[in-house]
């Protein structure tokens, strides 16, 4: 592997999804994928691309090339996820359908039942702070100075949600950020006409990411669990804050790779 060939390929995909030069993105992917043969994520990207350009049947093979790798990783919720997008594009697909009872299946084995909880413990997993929650720095603003981070705030708007009520809508546009400053959120899919729990969010947490990077409809539904106060990024001001700080972007894209190992982590657990 050329470490400095794959990066420079990753920042020209970067930089070609920011600007919407698909084509372009879509050599880079192919540049990453003869260094990362086996990355899901290549594919994953790359079916975005393809399906950007029109070009429906090559992206539902990456789609399914990268069900397939996240699948036998043990990423169960990840692979329904990309099942479900294989069959919003072709719903006669028999291979996602077959695949999609499969691994709804798996994820129902895995579950315990019972009433959803957020997760115990969770002040264990980040220091607590004290001042008031907005001094709380989500992860992917932990490279920003103190100074950087209050103009973020300034520029965000703060929502509030009561129990069971929506937060983001399966299926609908949109493409700004958001992270839970109090209270907890429950995320969910449909497969196949069947609801999925995919996560359970709390302080801290960010959702939206999925939206932002690959401009795809949002993936999931995110609910409140009990009352919910939520600040949310819009892209314009996201894109600010990348061009000032970088590593804001790449924090983010590792946030978003890694969600389906937390995603696996959280349901083995129950």
């Amino acid at each position: 592997m050329h470490p400095t060939m794959t990066k420079r390929n990753w920042d020209s995909y970067f930089g070609a999804v920011r600007k919407q030069q698909w084509e372009t993105a879509k050599q880079a992917l192919k540049g990453v994928m003869a260094e990362e043969g086996d990355n899901p994520q290549i594919f994953l990207r790359l079916g975005d691309v393809y399906q950007k350009n029109g070009e429906t049947g090559q992206a539902i093979a990456c789609y399914h090339r990268c069900a397939g790798l996240l699948r036998e990783r043990g990423f169960a919720q990840k692979a329904a996820a990309l099942y479900r997008i294989i069959l919003r594009l072709d719903p006669l697909d028999e291979e996602a359908i077959e695949r999609s009872l499969e691994v709804l299946q798996e994820i129902e084995a895995a579950r315990r039942p019972g009433p959803v909880k957020p997760p115990e413990g969770k002040a264990t997993e980040r220091p607590a702070e004290s001042g008031p929650a907005s001094a709380r720095v989500p992860k992917i603003f932990s490279s920003l100075s103190r100074e950087a981070f209050r103009e973020v705030m300034a520029g965000l708007s703060r929502r509030s949600f009561e129990d069971g009520e929506r937060v983001v809508e399966e299926g609908d546009s949109g493409d700004s950020l958001f992270f839970i400053e109090s209270g907890g959120a429950r995320v969910t899919a449909h497969l196949l006409g069947r609801e999925v729990e995919l996560a359970v969010l709390g302080e801290g947490d960010v959702f939206g990411e999925v939206a932002f990077l690959t401009g795809r409809p949002r993936t999931a539904n995110v609910t409140a669990l009990g009352p919910l106060q939520v600040c949310e990024i819009g892209r314009l001001a996201i894109e600010s804050i990348i061009e000032k700080n970088p590593g804001v972007l790449s924090v983010l894209e590792e946030f978003y790779e890694s969600r389906a190992r937390d995603t696996v982590r959280k349901v083995k657990k129950r």
